[in-house]
């Protein structure tokens, strides 16, 4: 072992065989990296090896493949090897592709190694195209005479590579802007969270060109508790972000720092009617019809919001 970290070749081989760090997770997936070097080394062994008895002429091609697979020894080995590994290749190319956009591969701190191996499928499918024109044979002349098919075919394969990434990283996350599409009615429970809450320091705003209205929950740090079990309620439901709120600062009246957590749910259109019950003219009053939103029950754990 201790050669093993000592000599320059030997320490090289041990980080990436040895030691090499894996995550817990690793599964069969895994493997298509090293398959894929496995048929390259194939590909080139048995390439070499049938290049030595192919003719690349319209005269004797057909002729020197029969040469192969009747004359040379282990010659039709060589080429149903060549041909199905192959296959296998881009089979084995396009897994990989898909386990790394399965498990997110492209994102940081990996965005290189991707950008390594999108760079590395084009040279791959540049060759491939070209590849077709080499040998002589029906696939070859379609391959030939069909350019702007397999033309096409490469720019599908390379745009899916490269704005798949882009739109995943970037896709539309959820935000409080989220729910103005939202329809349909809206949880008893936050109903009567929201009249309850509005009695006290909580209030709402129309944002969003007042397409949508939000509510604002805030109390001061000593009632961090009930605000942590309130954020709990409201996200394990999924109308605010499951982010939990912070004690901050802000500076009050006759300069004394005031300590105070806050939190605001999502954006909904369907939140506007209580917004017109309790505001007029950004004015909040008591609107006459609170007690059809209001349970005892629910007087229990909504008094801090009321006259804290």
């Amino acid at each position: 072992m201790r050669l093993l970290k000592t000599n320059v070749i030997l320490r090289l081989l041990n980080s990436y065989i040895v030691d090499s760090p894996q995550p817990a997770n690793i599964s069969y997936l895994w493997n298509f990296g090293s398959l894929l070097g496995t048929c390259l080394v194939i590909q080139i062994l048995t390439g070499v090896f049938l290049a030595m008895h192919y003719q690349p002429h319209v005269d004797f091609a057909f002729n020197s493949v029969e040469h192969i697979m009747r004359d040379v020894n282990a010659g039709w080995i060589l080429r149903y090897t060549h041909a199905n590994v192959a296959s296998f290749f881009f089979i084995f190319v396009y897994a990989h592709i898909a386990r790394g956009l399965y498990y997110s591969s492209y994102k940081s701190p990996r965005i290189l190694v991707w950008s390594i191996g999108v760079i590395i499928l084009i040279l791959m499918m540049a060759i491939a195209f070209l590849g077709y024109v080499l040998p002589y044979g029906q696939m070859s002349l379609w391959g030939f005479f069909n350019k702007p098919q397999m033309y096409n075919l490469f720019l599908i394969c390379l745009s899916l590579l490269l704005i798949t990434p882009i739109y995943l990283n970037n896709k539309p996350k959820v935000s409080r802007l989220k729910g103005i599409y939202r329809i349909g009615a809206h949880n008893t429970d936050i109903i009567s969270i929201i009249f309850g809450s509005l009695l006290g320091k909580t209030h709402g705003e129309k944002i969003f060109l007042r397409l949508g209205t939000r509510f604002n929950f805030y109390q001061e740090a000593v009632h961090v508790e009930y605000m942590l079990f309130l954020h709990k309620l409201l996200s394990e439901l999924s109308y605010c972000n499951s982010k939990l709120p912070v004690i901050t600062t802000r500076l009050g009246s006759k300069g004394k720092i005031r300590k105070i957590v806050r939190f605001s749910t999502w954006t909904y259109t369907s939140f506007n009617w209580i917004y017109d019950l309790w505001y007029n003219n950004k004015i909040k009053h008591v609107p006459k019809c609170i007690e059809k939103y209001l349970t005892p029950l629910r007087f229990s754990y909504l008094n801090y919001g009321w006259w804290s």
